[in-house]
């Protein structure tokens, strides 16, 4: 793949990664009303899915996982006529993900090694290691999505998810380095058999 057409990649992962929430947010503050803005949500999360498709010619499953969740929980704003939803979405999301990754860790299996891989080859250990302070990444941001939303204004929250995505950032740029040290070796990522554990 020549670097024009990685950049490209690139890009498209960012408009499917953050495009969404950016809608979301710019909807927010034009209307005023989380509930419309739950399905511009929603909406964007499945276009942004379906351009990552027609440019990778894959789905890829963390976005595709938020855009179904944005979905229920808008359809469900919109049918009790409660933007409560719209705000339990964001502790349900990540809540199910802190659950998944933690409840791996017994079992040796660890789903971001299936869903990253090829892009950033670990040994078990780091994989246990990311699989960890990302479970707790995860559980941390939705209880603290509960504390936010209870306590404070509606601009307040949607400005706080805005934040949440710049700290995604720091957070995932910081795995890097703390597990520099269990990047597998250009002689370990060639033909192996394949680990039971992923």
């Amino acid at each position: 793949m020549n670097d024009a057409a990685a950049n490209n990649r690139a890009w498209v992962r960012q408009v499917v990664d953050f495009g969404a929430l950016g809608a979301f947010a710019v909807a927010f503050f034009i209307t005023r009303d989380l509930i419309t803005a739950g399905w511009v949500l929603a909406v964007a999360s499945g276009v942004a899915i379906a351009i990552g498709y027609a440019v990778e010619k894959r789905i890829a499953p963390l976005p595709a996982f938020a855009g179904v969740i944005a979905l229920v929980f808008s359809v469900l704003a919109v049918v009790f006529h409660d933007e409560t939803f719209i705000k339990l979405k964001f502790t349900v999301q990540n809540g199910i993900l802190a659950t998944v990754l933690l409840a791996s860790l017994p079992f040796g299996k660890y789903p971001l090694k299936w869903l990253l891989g090829d892009v950033f080859p670990l040994t078990n250990e780091g994989w246990r290691r990311v699989t960890i302070n990302y479970g707790l990444y995860f559980a941390a941001i939705a209880l603290v999505n509960e504390a936010v939303w209870r306590t404070q204004t509606d601009a307040t929250w949607v400005k706080f998810r805005i934040v949440v995505v710049v700290l995604a950032i720091v957070f995932g740029g910081l795995q890097v380095y703390l597990l520099k040290d269990h990047l597998l070796k250009d002689e370990e990522t060639g033909p192996t058999t394949p680990d039971p554990g992923l």
